[in-house]
């Protein structure tokens, strides 16, 4: 004989003040399980991100292209010469559609620091923005900018796939292959001011690092296997 046990009762809905609590909730754990010097770079860089976003918004010169065609007159001397051709034939005659580009990428980067969602995307972003500030001449600060972005790059990356840590070593090493040729001082009083070099350093230090990363990822692998 078959017992028929009464149908359980339909869960009661989550209101929507329940379920707004229980996201944020979920968001500050998950924000806050990333290890704290992570977490102090990336909202770091999220304030830069966000400051200069909001800098060029308030500015109405900014809204016109006229403060990006000024900036690229002031650096027309300073651009590595690889990049000229690109600002010359892209940039200039685009300011005013890039000048909105930025401000949505500056946003966008400053968002997944901040958020700590989308983060790869948001340091190919911002990565992107400070090696176009970088190969036109202006070091300082994007140069920190990238060093603070790599870091934070080869913590997210060091569950990846080694393939993955390769591809990475390979760009800084073509990135070191790409400017050595342009590299115009090695005064110490001078470096700081010669893109050139900075980005030169920046792929050997990005390479070295990342090849550690593949070296202790195979080491570790090792550690782990049965006995």
């Amino acid at each position: 004989m078959l017992i028929r046990h009464p149908a359980a009762a339909p869960a009661p809905p989550i209101s929507p003040s329940v379920s707004s609590r229980l996201a944020v909730r979920s968001f500050l754990h998950d924000r806050l399980a990333v290890p704290p010097w992570i977490l102090l770079v990336q909202l770091f860089i999220g304030a830069g991100w966000l400051r200069a976003a909001i800098e060029k918004i308030l500015d109405p010169a900014w809204w016109n292209g006229d403060a990006l065609s000024g900036f690229l007159a002031t650096h027309v001397d300073t651009a590595l010469p690889w990049y000229q051709p690109f600002a010359e034939a892209v940039v200039v005659p685009n300011a005013l559609a890039i000048s909105v580009v930025v401000v949505v990428a500056q946003l966008f980067a400053a968002a997944t620091m901040l958020s700590g969602r989308k983060l790869l995307a948001g340091i190919a972003v911002g990565a992107f923005l400070n090696l176009n500030f970088v190969a036109i001449g202006e070091v300082d600060p994007s140069i920190f900018y990238l060093i603070c972005q790599a870091a934070i790059l080869l913590w997210a990356l060091q569950s990846a796939k080694k393939r993955t840590l390769r591809l990475l070593a390979t760009g800084s090493a073509g990135l070191v292959a790409l400017n050595l040729p342009f590299v115009s001082t090695l005064d110490p009083h001078a470096v700081i001011e010669d893109p050139a070099i900075i980005l030169v350093t920046l792929g050997v230090l990005v390479a070295i690092t990342s090849g550690l990363a593949v070296h202790q990822s195979r080491r570790l692998r090792r550690s782990t296997w049965p006995a």
